[in-house]
């Protein structure tokens, strides 16, 4: 059956208002703002940041899963790197963000807590450094950093567009009813009264290969955060999954990540052909793990691949996650790094692609060294909590150490993740000196 011409022509428009608008409303950037003298070159690589929600190590083929099609990201790892020990920022979603949005750990937010993942009025971020390079800014899809009237929207935190979810919870919302653009509400009425015309995630990425074509001839840093896989329903269809004698949850799961795959392919190819993906630097990653709702999907797909735990806990099964890095003219493809890196160290990366040097009094560094098949030297631990009913989760990793400790006044578990990567057997009896120092790097990471 044929859609209606009424809402044909609807959601017409609203594509051409995703097409034809640009923000020009100011943008508010902290005085204490980072500021580096960028290098004039004839045009500077673009960026794109491809963020999916609650995808786990094991989900995608490249990382070894065998049930799930993802052709494109495989495709893409192919052609670029794909990091082996990369971490997410934290297992709360509004956190992880905050830590690929400023460099920082989320341990590190002075503003309303270390989970809530809001941005203040001082904090800086990956758009508003690139900004004074002369870069083109979007944040399309899940925001969660800063709720309409607060000091971190994404107007006020350096992007020219914005289009999708200020809230975290809004964003579980398959088929909204409105959404947010360029700070002004913008209502959906082809999905009231529970009609599914516009699925959000489709809409983003019309709107992200719409912002790609108007910026053909400028340097563009465009962060597209999807809220899949997480959406526990609504998603139009289970293709190609429908036939598989699995449950419904695990069709609805392994078709969401199939889609999301398919999304990335669109853009991929938009970039193709416009002669844009050579010069163009393409980042993929996850927020954090699976959760734990999703049922026996976990058994079924091995959504963390070897490791142990899911989103919720400070095991490697939920803050270990894909990212995929593709940039023909800078990176060799087909390469594996297996050096630990972190969502911190994502804004670094993007302003040293921007030819703006490092920027000062962040906890990330460039990956631009691994990218380019050398090392980074000298890496600071890295730290993460989690909020608890007695007090606080803590973990750290140093090296090839991992520490954690699930209660504030139980004892510290060590894993040795060279020989113990699913984190099943502490050593800390057998390795009291390694505990001991461990236990101090937690201590010092917390000041």
């Amino acid at each position: 059956m044929n859609p209606p011409p009424l809402l044909l022509n609807t959601v017409r428009q609203c594509l051409w208002l995703l097409a034809s608008c640009s923000t020009l409303s100011g943008i508010a950037i902290a005085a204490d703002l980072p500021r580096r003298t960028p290098i004039v070159l004839p045009r500077n690589p673009s960026v794109i940041l491809i963020i999916a929600e609650g995808l786990g190590y094991g989900q995608l083929g490249c990382y070894g899963q065998t049930f799930i099609q993802t052709p494109n990201l495989d495709r893409m790892a192919a052609e670029g790197v794909r990091f082996t020990d990369y971490y997410a920022g934290s297992p709360l979603c509004p956190a992880s963000r905050y830590a690929l949005m400023t460099g920082l750990r989320a341990t590190h937010n002075p503003n309303q807590g270390i989970h809530s993942g809001v941005l203040g009025a001082k904090d800086w971020t990956v758009a508003s450094m690139l900004k004074q390079a002369g870069y083109t800014t979007a944040a399309f899809g899940t925001w969660a950093l800063g709720d309409s009237g607060s000091e971190g929207t994404p107007s006020r935190k350096g992007f020219d567009e914005s289009f999708g979810f200020l809230d975290q919870t809004h964003a579980m919302e398959a088929h909204p009813v409105f959404l947010w653009r360029n700070g002004s509400r913008m209502n959906l009425p082809q999905n009231e009264g529970d009609k599914k015309a516009i699925y959000a995630n489709d809409f983003f990425t019309q709107a992200a290969v719409n912002f790609i074509q108007s910026n053909v001839k400028k340097p563009f840093f465009l962060y597209l955060a999807y809220a899949l896989p997480e959406h526990k329903e609504g998603l139009p269809n289970v293709t190609p999954y429908g036939g598989e004698k699995w449950s419904q949850a695990n069709k609805t799961r392994a078709a969401m990540i199939t889609r999301l795959d398919k999304d990335v392919g669109i853009l991929l190819g938009k970039l193709k052909d416009l002669r844009m993906d050579r010069d163009t630097a393409v980042f993929f990653t996850s927020d954090h793990g699976p959760g734990a709702h999703e049922g026996k999907e976990p058994e079924l797909f091995r959504s963390t691949g070897p490791y142990r735990g899911g989103n919720g806990n400070l095991f490697e099964g939920s803050i270990r996650v894909p990212l995929i890095a593709r940039w023909p003219a800078q990176i060799k493809a087909g390469g594996v790094i297996v050096h630990p890196a972190a969502a911190w160290d994502i804004a670094p990366t993007a302003v040293e692609i921007a030819n703006m040097g490092s920027p000062t009094g962040v906890d990330g560094v460039s990956l631009m060294p691994l990218l380019r098949g050398g090392r980074v030297k000298n890496r600071e631990p890295f730290y993460w909590e989690l909020p608890s009913k007695t007090n606080r989760v803590q973990a750290i990793r140093s090296g090839h150490w991992k520490a954690v400790r699930e209660d504030p006044q139980g004892p510290l578990q060590l894993y040795d993740l060279r020989h113990d990567p699913g984190e099943r057997q502490s050593v800390a009896e057998a390795n009291p000196e390694i505990a001991a120092q461990l236990n101090e790097l937690i201590a010092k990471a917390r000041r």
